[in-house]
């Protein structure tokens, strides 16, 4: 599990890093993955707190699919951000109501998967 975490920190970084110091994306990359991974154990720990039993299955597909799906949602929020340009508080503004939509929808998606999964 760590050598695919690594892999994607590691792709996440090549991906959004750039010669332009100022417009390199290698912090956000790097807080961005760091809080998906905390995001599943938080997700664990509010389930075993909720009674939810969870067996092999879900333990060892869950990291990835949580991982990935969240570092997909990071992936177009920075594109977003990108697109618009500057770094000005209406920029971001306007970024976030383009995503917001197709964010919430993965996130509404996984939610109810793993709810039926279970």
């Amino acid at each position: 599990m760590t050598i695919s975490f690594t892999l994607i920190i590691v792709f996440s970084v090549i991906f959004l890093a750039s010669f332009d110091v100022v417009r390199s994306r290698i912090l956000i990359t790097l807080v961005g993955v760091g809080l998906v991974i905390l995001s599943f154990f938080a997700a664990v720990g509010l389930g075993i707190l909720a009674g939810i039993k969870i067996n092999i299955t879900i333990g060892w597909t869950l990291p990835f699919v949580i991982v990935g799906l969240g570092v997909d949602d990071m992936y177009i929020i920075s594109l977003a951000l990108k697109n618009e340009g500057a770094y000005q508080l209406s920029d971001f503004t306007k970024a976030m109501k383009e995503v917001c939509i197709p964010v919430t929808m993965t996130s509404m998606v996984n939610f109810c998967m793993f709810a039926v999964m279970n």
